[in-house]
């Protein structure tokens, strides 16, 4: 996965932040994870020539109060075969990594199912769907 962030220099050229990995994780390729790409306060005018590479080092599911992350939230579909208690343990061990162990609701749903604040997704691949239900 490639990270790139853009700005501009001082006579308003384009220029190239950050040209790299994400700049934090907690996964691993084929079993999914998070990839952290940018953290941001809410309402803070964004500045182009500002060159702060704003990206976390060690991914934390929620954002600070008063920010916004950005980053990729990778799911694997499960192994043909696995027991799902050997999953939903799995699970709860890597919410617990990222600090989110109080975040997970109804794993029997899905052994992920959390819930935070607020979720922006996007689903590249359309031949994913995610199932979410609204709080009353």
């Amino acid at each position: 996965m490639r990270r790139v962030i853009t700005g501009e220099d001082a006579d308003g050229r384009s220029l190239v932040i950050v040209d790299g990995p994400p700049s934090g994780e907690i996964g691993a390729p084929g079993l999914g994870g998070l990839y952290e790409i940018w953290h941001e306060a809410i309402g803070e005018k964004l500045n182009a020539k500002d060159t702060h590479d704003r990206g976390e080092s060690v991914p934390i599911l929620s954002p600070s109060s008063g920010r916004v992350k950005v980053r990729w939230f990778v799911i694997e579909p499960t192994p043909p075969g696995a027991p799902p208690e050997l999953i939903k343990a799995a699970a709860r061990e890597r919410f617990t990594q990222f600090g989110a162990a109080g975040h997970l609701r109804d794993q029997d749903r899905h052994p992920a199912m959390h819930q935070t604040d607020l979720d922006r997704h996007h689903l590249p691949d359309q031949r994913r769907s995610l199932a979410h239900s609204r709080r009353q």
